[in-house]
């Protein structure tokens, strides 16, 4: 069992970080979007 939760807390730690990883670029794409709409 504590084999188990050790993989699965690492799993979500990995999918923590590429969450992170994948915000940035997302949120400067929306944010150029938004000044593309705007002019």
């Amino acid at each position: 069992m504590p084999e188990l939760f050790s993989h699965v807390s690492i799993a979500l730690v990995i999918c923590a970080v590429v969450l992170a990883a994948l915000i940035i670029p997302v949120r400067n794409m929306l944010r150029n979007a938004d000044a593309n709409e705007a002019k």
